[in-house]
């Protein structure tokens, strides 16, 4: 008797892309921010938002041009969103709902995961980004959480 596997085939392999130091030291942080740090994230989420969004999308081109850096993108901003719902979970708040980077999600702990995605994502290629964008992106986050690396090519 046929079964459906059998029809199917085997399931894929999930594989995690590499990523580089820099987006993977984001993403480790993200899961222990402070419940002040998510606080403090939260707010800075909310001061130059408009601008910041128009950097993703300049973010997003440049980095889906490559179906490598694509793959990338894609795993860091997940990977930084669960961290920081992780984190939200152990200072005792709700888990963050995805909210797919618009700001419809007013739960705490929500601003503090979009800024770890933006920093996360931009830290894959900085040098693929006008130094402005890199900096828009990854400042909010490095501002609140006392990293510290540079976005400019050497």
């Amino acid at each position: 008797m046929t079964t459906k596997a059998d029809w199917e085939g085997p399931e894929p392999a999930v594989s995690i892309p590499v990523l580089p130091l820099a987006a993977e030291i984001v993403i480790h942080r993200a899961g222990r921010l402070t419940p002040d740090e998510i606080a403090r994230l939260d707010r800075a989420d909310l001061a130059g938002a408009e601008a910041r969004m128009v950097a993703w999308d300049l973010l997003r081109d440049a980095l889906d041009g490559e179906p490598e850096r694509r793959e990338q993108r894609l795993a860091a901003r997940d990977l930084a969103w669960r961290q920081v719902s992780l984190a939200a979970v152990a200072a005792c708040l709700e888990p963050v709902i995805d909210d797919g980077y618009w700001r419809v999600v007013p739960q705490p702990a929500a601003g503090a995961a979009r800024l770890a995605r933006y920093a996360a994502c931009a830290l894959i290629a900085p040098e693929l980004l006008d130094p402005e964008v890199a900096h828009l992106l990854v400042e909010p986050w490095r501002s609140v959480v006392g990293m510290t690396w540079s976005t400019r090519p050497s």
